[in-house]
C-alpha cells in the first residue's frame, strides 16, 4: 500500500483511538460489501404463487397456482439474465362450458434490469431493489372443457383419438406456443447470500389454445390469444463463496 510519512494522512485510511486512547490506523475496506463493488455471481432460484388466466373466460376469473425455479446470472451491476422452468394449474368462468383441466409446463429467460441502482446509483448496502423485466419463453400445455348445451368434451395434447381432441407437438403432445413475459420484481437482501422477492409477471401467449375454448367453440366466444399472470414469492440463493477483497495492509495497525 502507498507509504505514509509523519505529517501525512493517506487517504485510503482512517484515524480511531482505540480504548487506551493510542492512535489506531486502518486501511478503508474494498470488498464487494462496499457500496460500489461488485462481482459476477450465479444464484439458484425458485418461486411459488398464486396464476390467473386471461383468455375466454367471460365470466370472470379463477385463482390457478403455478411453481418454478433456476437460475439467475449477474452481468453487471445493472443487468441480470434468468432462466427458469415451471408448471402452472388454472381455471376460468365461462358462459359456454365448463373447464375441466387446464395445465401447461413451461420454460423461459428474462433479463432484468436494476431500476433502482439506474435512478439512486450503486449500493450493496440498500435492502430493497426494484428489477423490471422482459423476455422470451415457451409453454406446452394441455387440457379439457365441457361445452355445457351439447355435453361434449374438447381436449388439447391429451393423447386421444377422436375429432374432439388436438395433440400439439410438444412433450406429451402437448399444444406449444411461444410466450412473452413482462413484469416486475421487487427483491428484499436478507445478507450477502440470501434474497426474497415479491415477483408480478403477465405473459403474452402467442396461441389461442392455453385454455382449450377456441377449438370447437370459436363461433361462441370468438378469436384472440390468451394471457396468464402469476404472483410470486421467491427465494434467491448465491452460489459459491463471497470472497472479500482487501488492501494488503488490511489488518496491520490493529
Amino acid at each position: 500500500c502507498p507509504l505514509t510519512f509523519l505529517g501525512q494522512i493517506n487517504k485510503n485510511l482512517s484515524h480511531v483511538r482505540g480504548n487506551k486512547g493510542k492512535p489506531i490506523v486502518r486501511v478503508k475496506e474494498n470488498y464487494n460489501g462496499a457500496p460500489n463493488s461488485f462481482e459476477k455471481s450465479v444464484s439458484i432460484i425458485a418461486g411459488v404463487g398464486p396464476a390467473i388466466l386471461n383468455a375466454d373466460n367471460d365470466l370472470g376469473m379463477k385463482l390457478g397456482y403455478n411453481g418454478n425455479i433456476g437460475l439467475s446470472y449477474q452481468i453487471n451491476k445493472t443487468f441480470a439474465v434468468e432462466g427458469t422452468i415451471g408448471y402452472a394449474s388454472l381455471d376460468g368462468k365461462y358462459s359456454a362450458c365448463t373447464v375441466e383441466n387446464i395445465n401447461f409446463i413451461e420454460a423461459k429467460i428474462n433479463l432484468m434490469v436494476d431500476l433502482t441502482h439506474i435512478v439512486f446509483g450503486p449500493n450493496n448496502y440498500r435492502k430493497i431493489n426494484v428489477y423490471p423485466h422482459i423476455g422470451l419463453g415457451q409453454v406446452q400445455s394441455k387440457g379439457e372443457v365441457v361445452y355445457t348445451t351439447t355435453n361434449t368434451h374438447y381436449y388439447i395434447g391429451h393423447g386421444i383419438e377422436g375429432k374432439n381432441n388436438r395433440d400439439g407437438g410438444g412433450f406429451g403432445k402437448r399444444n406449444v406456443a411461444l410466450t412473452v413475459p413482462a413484469g416486475v420484481d421487487i427483491a428484499y437482501n436478507v445478507n450477502n447470500y440470501l434474497k426474497l422477492h415479491l415477483d408480478i409477471t403477465t405473459n403474452y401467449v402467442d396461441s389461442d389454445l392455453l385454455d382449450v375454448v377456441p377449438f370447437g367453440l370459436s363461433k361462441v366466444l370468438g378469436d384472440s390469444n390468451d394471457w396468464y399472470s402469476t404472483f410470486n414469492v421467491r427465494l434467491q440463493y448465491k452460489l459459491g463463496k463471497i470472497y472479500r477483497k482487501v488492501s494488503a495492509c488490511d489488518n496491520v495497525f490493529k
